[in-house]
């Protein structure tokens, strides 16, 4: 009685020479566009000297928040600025044929959302973040 072993690491385990991994380029270029469009537009469109006021509950709300106040433009420029790192982040993860995990589309939606509120309440007494749900 003969018996046949293979040992560990032998060719037929190993990766064909012939295939080739490829690089996508598409996420990385997607997100770095919207963020550069978001620097641009909610970032250095956003006007000085104004004051964003978000407003998470109302007084008639079970939960009491209080307002939060930012400078406008500041917020707009940093929220657009992290969400250009997070493109970059997207690119590098890319050039290692790597992919990025769920919280980087998670955590980039959040800096342009934010971003493209802080633009759009600058100047204005409040910018609610609420469901208008009676």
């Amino acid at each position: 009685m003969t018996t046949t072993t293979v040992a560990p690491g032998a060719p037929s385990d190993a990766m064909p020479e012939d295939v080739l991994r490829t690089k996508s380029w598409k996420g990385p270029i997607g997100l770095g566009i919207v963020a550069v469009i978001a620097l641009l537009v909610f970032g250095i469109g956003t006007p000085s000297g104004t004051e964003t006021t978000f407003s998470v509950a109302t007084s008639s709300d079970f939960v009491h928040l209080p307002t939060l106040s930012v400078p406008s433009k500041i917020a707009a420029i940093l929220l657009a600025v992290v969400a250009l790192a997070l493109a970059g982040y997207s690119a590098f993860l890319a050039n290692q044929y790597r992919k990025p995990g769920l919280w980087l589309p998670i955590v980039y939606a959040m800096a342009v959302m934010g971003s493209l509120l802080t633009w759009a309440g600058a100047g204005r007494d409040s910018t609610s973040i609420h469901s208008p749900v009676s």
